[in-house]
């Protein structure tokens, strides 16, 4: 069985939503994808995705905290317990705090980004 598997020739399916130059969020777009195809010979599945990286923003965003989450509480992550009670202090502080907090975050996130 291992020679018939090796022996084949792999093809690629073209898909309406694909995107050049995803950069990082290419794992969001291979999850998604493994989340949705079901065999189709053909990649005309509905995805969420309009094959314009720009468009696809509001889709990736959701995603992005979808697959986080569902990581994050994985009773295989040894860190669940920890995640779950730092996001129970995040849920009651007010809007104003948490809005400071994601300007935090953002500004951290460009400065590592500028150390790249």
């Amino acid at each position: 069985m291992q020679f018939e598997l090796y022996s084949k020739e792999a093809k690629l399916m073209r898909v309406v939503w694909e995107v050049l130059n995803i950069g990082p969020d290419c794992g969001v777009y291979l999850m998604r994808h493994m989340e949705f195809y079901k065999g189709d010979l053909v990649g005309n599945w509905e995805t969420g995705f309009k094959g314009i990286k720009h468009c696809d923003v509001g889709v990736l965003s959701r995603l992005r905290y979808k697959y986080m989450y569902k990581l994050m509480t994985s009773d295989h992550n040894l860190q669940k317990d920890m995640f779950l009670k730092e996001d129970d202090k995040f849920s009651k502080l007010d809007i104003l705090q948490k809005c400071v907090l994601f300007d935090e975050a953002k500004k951290l996130a460009k400065k590592k980004n500028k150390e790249v």
